[in-house]
């Protein structure tokens, strides 16, 4: 407890990046009803069925860390309204960052009676319960009903953790925690990896012919952006006995995008469009650190003798090594699927054009459902 109230104290004394964007109060700007304020990924664990303090214990929510979650109003200084993305319900009772800080340097001294095995049964049954009435009373809302959430459910959030039950907040490494909560875009951007090395014609040409049916699919709703990265130098720091280079966290967590084009996808995204993006960059994690918390869609060749032979004439019509593009493509396919949003692993084109149709208009749809708020939640009792 002292440990986590000399933390709370010491990031008292800075601004971390989500109070300086509160306190410029740039969302009022955007003020519109039926649409978020701004929106979040949520860093943390919070679990709205266990804690006492809800205003309403109807309108509780279950957030877990990664979850995408779109503030509709702030009703005060511990709470907010708004959705998580991704599940088809409506706004319900959101945390604020002040309010969640207090509940996890609390979890110490409830963690005890939370821990009983009589306790956790109560719980969960409760969790249950209301999980029933709130797939109910969801499924009469705007949004998607009950059956439409496992579908969405591998658009949204895909690498969500459960929270554990003994917790009301919870947070991995909280003590080296800054912000609960990140500003992303209401529409996060979407990016294309493979099938080889970017800027040679073969990737180049095949993602664009995937764009340019987006951008006749959904008119008016998607846009084409060609980025190019900022090339920051490394510091290196430190080589561990493998050879591994460990890089200064001040350039490693460094924003890839440029700052007008960060701009511009967030603007974008204000309009209720998507951004397509495509940059010159084969490495995923790379993109990660971007605050614009991109969608990632590899365009995977199983087979390499699939494209081998564009890939030969194209390297010697260029003068450019066959090996590197090679080694490229065998890079990207050995990454796990978790490490993307989408993978189009078909070699008919229209049929890859289908899926990446379908995902997209699933995660605009769900993007920009109009948020509405149950006249109850803001007069609690």
């Amino acid at each position: 407890m002292m440990q986590r109230s000399r933390r709370r104290r010491q990031t008292a004394k800075r601004k971390s990046k989500l109070q300086t964007f509160l306190d410029s109060r740039v969302w009022e700007e955007y003020a519109v009803e039926g649409k978020p304020l701004f929106t979040f990924r949520s860093e943390v664990w919070y679990d709205g069925f266990s804690d006492p303090c809800v205003p309403l214990p109807e309108f509780a929510v279950r957030i877990n860390a990664n979850d995408v979650v779109q503030v509709a109003k702030i009703l005060d200084d511990d709470w907010w309204i708004g959705r998580v993305v991704g599940h088809g319900h409506a706004c319900r009772y959101i945390p604020s960052p002040q309010k969640w800080w207090q509940l996890w340097s609390a979890s110490d001294a409830d963690a005890s009676p939370k821990s009983t095995a009589a306790r956790l049964k109560v719980l969960r049954r409760q969790q249950q319960q209301q999980q029933q009435q709130e797939d109910d009373t969801d499924a009469l809302a705007d949004g998607a009903s009950s059956s439409q959430q496992p579908s969405l459910a591998s658009v949204f959030n895909k690498n969500r953790a459960t929270v554990p039950d003994e917790f009301i907040a919870h947070a991995r490494n909280g003590a080296k925690l800054e912000d609960c909560y990140v500003i992303v875009p209401d529409i996060r951007p979407l990016v294309f990896f493979g099938p080889s090395k970017s800027g040679f014609a073969t990737s180049d040409l095949m993602q664009r012919a995937l764009m340019t049916y987006l951008v006749k699919s959904f008119p008016g709703r998607v846009v084409f952006m060609d980025c190019t990265l900022r090339r920051q130098a490394q510091v290196v720091v430190a080589t561990t006995a493998e050879g591994t280079r460990i890089a200064d966290p001040a350039t490693a967590d460094s924003e890839p995008f440029q700052a007008e084009d960060v701009e511009r996808i967030y603007r974008l995204a204000k309009e209720g469009k998507m951004a397509l993006v495509q940059c010159d960059s084969d490495r995923p994690d790379e993109l990660l650190r971007s605050s614009t918390l991109p969608l990632l869609v590899l365009v995977r060749m199983n087979n390499p003798a699939v494209i081998l032979p564009k890939l030969a004439k194209e390297t010697i019509d260029a003068g450019r090594k066959l090996g590197s593009q090679i080694a490229a493509a065998e890079r990207l396919n050995a990454m796990d699927d978790s490490t993307w949003d989408l993978v189009l692993r078909r070699c008919r084109f229209d049929v890859s054009c289908y899926e990446l149709a379908a995902y997209v208009d699933a995660y605009i749809g769900e993007s920009t459902l109009e948020l509405t708020i149950d006249p109850r939640m803001l007069h609690p009792v």
